[in-house]
């Protein structure tokens, strides 16, 4: 029964303190991770990339280019803020469910699923701006 009182009422929110509640609402906000860019990919893939996903592009390189996962788009704007912050290029780009590992597949995913395509369209994104570091960011 309390369990069903709770659901009705979006849980109590009234146990804990304001404050923390207005933190924590904080956490769950898009723009704080690259989907707010719409730089984290469920499905088809962008052609060209775009170029929200990235900070100081302007150069003729890119110094570090982030590739991963679920797990990078929890972290990769504020990796984004921080390069820009240190005025280096940066760039994120994030395929739900693709672990950043050339020709891996993810057998029980259907057919729209396209993590090797993924893979292989940031691995030529790297060469055309003759990017000079590339991390992975995935869960195995």
């Amino acid at each position: 029964m309390v369990g069903l009182v709770g659901h009705l009422n979006n849980g109590f929110p009234s146990r804990i303190d304001s404050s923390l509640l207005h933190a924590l609402e904080r956490l769950d906000d898009k723009a704080l991770r690259l989907a707010g860019l719409g730089c984290h990919l469920n499905d088809d893939l962008p052609n060209p990339f775009p170029q929200d996903c990235g900070v100081n592009l302007e150069k003729d390189e890119i110094d570090v280019l982030f590739i991963g996962d679920s797990h990078l788009d929890a972290i990769g704007r504020q990796l984004l803020d921080r390069f820009d912050a240190l005025d280096m290029s940066a760039y994120a780009l994030s395929y739900s469910g693709c672990v950043p590992i050339s020709e891996l597949n993810i057998a029980d995913m259907d057919n729209s699923f396209q993590c090797v395509e993924y893979n292989e369209a940031v691995r030529d994104f790297a060469q055309a701006n003759s990017v000079k570091t590339v991390v992975l960011i995935g869960r195995l």
